[in-house]
């Protein structure tokens, strides 16, 4: 038996191409309730992230300036991912953002 409602997090590297970072699965709605990026290296680092319907794109957030050693919320309110909905990303630097985010997956009715 499917689970009705189930919270969840995952943890995300950016890379210097856009990539897929989640998809919200057959038969489910995912409400992003977070999305924390930290720069971990020395350097500003940029971000771009992006909500993928059916291939059509909406920029949340476009190069971003994320400084050395500091963190940005990239969903600052809840983000509501229908069947199949992406959230994609990329980064000016390879491997030099962490992404957590934190979403509750419920089961479409």
């Amino acid at each position: 038996m499917a689970q009705l409602n189930t919270f969840k997090s995952l943890q995300y590297t950016f890379t210097n191409s856009e990539a897929d970072i989640y998809t919200a699965p057959a038969g489910y709605t995912a409400i992003i309730l977070n999305a924390q990026c930290a720069n971990k290296v020395v350097t500003d680092t940029t971000v771009t992230f992006k909500l993928d319907k059916a291939g059509a794109q909406s920029i949340l957030v476009d190069d971003l300036v994320i400084p050395p050693n500091d963190a940005a919320n990239l969903a600052t309110g809840k983000l509501v991912l229908q069947s199949g909905d992406k959230l994609r990303g990329v980064a000016s630097a390879n491997s030099a953002l962490d992404l957590t985010i934190s979403f509750l997956e419920t089961l479409d009715a």
